[in-house]
Parts: structure tokens; sequence; C-alpha cells
């Protein structure tokens, strides 16, 4: 292939942690259709957002029953340890607000651990809302949008070693390598068999309007990639 390299590095947890692996995802789209009418006649119409809500609310019982399954690799934040859902990211339906909604749908993120695979959950999700459904006259599709195997970059002691070292060099801590709960290019290096880790530095608000970098960090971090290519070819 075109990528080679004895090690790669991607955007990461903050320090004083390396990410050695990235959680998986899976993400659907649940429609859930019904029929218009006016809103002055609705025993004329069938609501999709009431139907809706029984799929979303079976699959907030599943996300409970989820988070009870916890990883064995280390985590920054004990947050991370299990599998997390993000109902209703996207929500859109309805026309009018004098017309029954006669379509409503609602996007399903589920952030998915190692030791779990992504056929089991997207069984999981149609499970639920078939039975939440069942016996009603809504109808509905579950569509799925996109979906990434948990990626493991660096199992080897040996350079997680080499690796520690350049870091503490710099930052003078040890880190710890841990599974980060998002999914990042971790995936395209090891799939094209390249060890990789992922660092960071100080941030916050991900994601929103002001979303924040330490520039002070981003020096250390890029002194701590230096470093790490430095160990990595004396040991070759």
């Amino acid at each position: 292939g075109l990528l080679k390299g004895d090690i790669g590095v991607v955007e990461g947890v903050h320090s004083p942690v390396i990410t050695i692996a990235n959680k998986g995802l899976i993400w659907h789209k649940v429609v859930v259709t019904g029929k218009a009418a006016h809103s002055s006649r609705p025993h004329l119409g069938l609501n999709a957002f009431r139907g809706a809500v029984r799929a979303a609310s079976s699959l907030f019982d599943l996300e409970e029953e989820l988070a009870k399954r916890r990883t064995e690799m280390e985590v920054s934040d004990d947050a991370h340890s299990h599998i997390t859902m993000n109902i209703g990211g996207v929500c859109d339906g309805g026309t009018k607000p004098n017309t029954i909604c006669d379509r409503f749908s609602f996007t399903v993120d589920t952030r998915v651990i190692p030791e779990m695979c992504l056929s089991e959950i997207d069984k999981l999700i149609r499970e639920r809302v078939y039975k939440a459904l069942t016996g009603t006259h809504y109808g509905y599709n579950i569509e799925l949008i996109q979906k990434v195997k948990t990626a493991v970059g660096l199992s080897n002691d040996r350079m997680k070693e080499l690796v520690g070292m350049a870091f503490s060099d710099v930052v003078g801590i040890k880190p710890r390598f841990v599974l980060a709960p998002f999914f990042s290019d971790m995936r395209y290096l090891v799939s094209a068999g390249i060890p990789t880790i992922g660092i960071g530095c100080e941030s916050g608000l991900i994601h929103g309007d002001d979303e924040w970098v330490s520039l002070e960090g981003l020096t250390e971090m890029s002194s701590v990639m230096v470093n790490i290519a430095r160990h990595i070819s004396k040991s070759c």
C-alpha cells in the first residue's frame, strides 16, 4: 500500500495519557411513519412522533443495560469505560403545527468497546424498536448510516516502552496507555499494518462554537512527537 512506517501518530486524549485504541461506532436512523390529518381531527390521523417516542424509550432502556458492559482496557475517565448511546442527536419530522405528524425520524450514535461487536449492537437496536412498535399501526424503517470497527493501534510492549520514555522525557510524567471514547484516523493506519498512537493537548468545548486548544500544549506535543521519532529511530 501507499502507507508505510514504524509508527503513526494521530489525535488523542489530553496528556498524561496516550491513546492506543479507539472505540468503534455504529450510527442508525430510525424512521417512524403514521398518517397525516388536521389537528382538529386527530382521530383521523396517526401521530408518528408518538410512535417515535415509544421506539426511543425502548432504546433509552437499552442504553442503561449496555452501560453495564465495561471494557478491560484502561481508560482516562471511568465514563469512557462502557458502551454509550446518543439517542436523538438529529431529529426531524412533521410539516405544520396544525397537521398530525405523519413521519418522524431520529438518529442513534452508539460507541462500542472492543469486547463487543458492531453486529450485536445492530441486532439489539433492531429488536428493541421492533418490540416497541409491534402491535401498533406505525410503520418504521431503520437505516444503517455508518459503522467503524474498534481500532487497536498499539499492543507491542517494546514499542510502548519507547513511546513512554519519549513522552516522559518531554512532559516529565510517565504516561498511561488508554482506550479513547471516540474514533479517529487511527483506523486507517491500523488497517495498513502501522502501529499507531494518539496524543493530544489541553482543549475544551469540543465540537462547540468556542472549541479551543492550548498553544503551549501544541508546542509540547510537537516536542513529544519529535522525541518519539528519535527514540524509535535509535532502536531500529
